[in-house]
């Protein structure tokens, strides 16, 4: 088992406010990063999913996690900041915006994408929100992941991540909404799984599931992007 630890470019601080009660890991300024492993560089097929609370709603374009080639070309993004700055999408570096979920609220929601080969399925809060049928041509590169910004801290997210899941499989709607209600599922291949469940220090650590479902503890902290932009 491989682990994908990030670290924080800049130091941490803590503070409470949770997904359904369940544990977060919280910093004011998050930009958290690092250099990947295979089991994050997709092609065919995927699942990427995260907890997402924002403070306001902008038409900025927002990153709330991407992979980068390091030099400007997205491997895959989750972007806020679309139809009226209510719509989350994902994005590939090929094909641009592939899917968009409608979220006109500041609550927080749980976003999940996932791609078979020809449907990429967008779920909000445990539900499919959207099917769209398409081809994907993947960037493949061997640079950074980055949670809640993007390169170098710029176009960063404003408010708060959790539960962040990349894994090179397609899940299906039973693991989705098992996610969605706070229980890792079983991967069959190994998945970052980031639960932000620290409490202190500058590292987020990789869970990197493989194993039989868990489920979460409650122990109340979060990761919050408040005073990055």
């Amino acid at each position: 088992m491989t682990q994908l630890n990030l670290d924080f470019i800049s130091s941490p601080s803590w503070s409470t406010d949770t997904p359904g009660a369940w544990s977060n890991y919280s910093v004011d300024a998050p930009l958290v990063s690092s250099v990947p492993n295979a089991k994050v560089q997709f092609t065919s097929p995927f699942t990427i999913a995260a907890w997402i609370k924002r403070t306001a709603i902008d038409s900025t374009g927002r990153y709330w996690l991407c992979k980068d080639d390091g030099l400007g070309t997205n491997d895959y993004a989750i972007i806020s900041g679309f139809g009226a700055g209510t719509n989350f999408a994902l994005f590939s570096s090929n094909d641009n915006y592939i899917a968009q979920i409608a979220c006109p609220d500041t609550n927080w929601n749980h976003y999940a994408f996932t791609y078979d080969g020809t449907d990429v399925v967008a779920y909000m809060n445990g539900s499919v929100d959207s099917t769209t049928t398409i081809t994907l041509t993947m960037n493949v590169s061997s640079g950074p992941v980055v949670v809640g910004s993007y390169l170098s801290g710029t176009f960063p997210g404003n408010g708060n991540l959790d539960d962040v899941v990349l894994v090179e499989q397609c899940l299906d709607a039973t693991a989705i909404a098992s996610l969605f209600a706070g229980t890792i599922p079983t991967f069959s291949t190994e998945a970052a799984v980031w639960k932000f469940e620290e409490g202190s220090g500058s590292t987020a650590y990789d869970s990197g599931y493989t194993a039989p479902a868990i489920v979460r503890k409650r122990i109340n902290s979060r990761l919050s992007l408040l005073g990055v932009g």
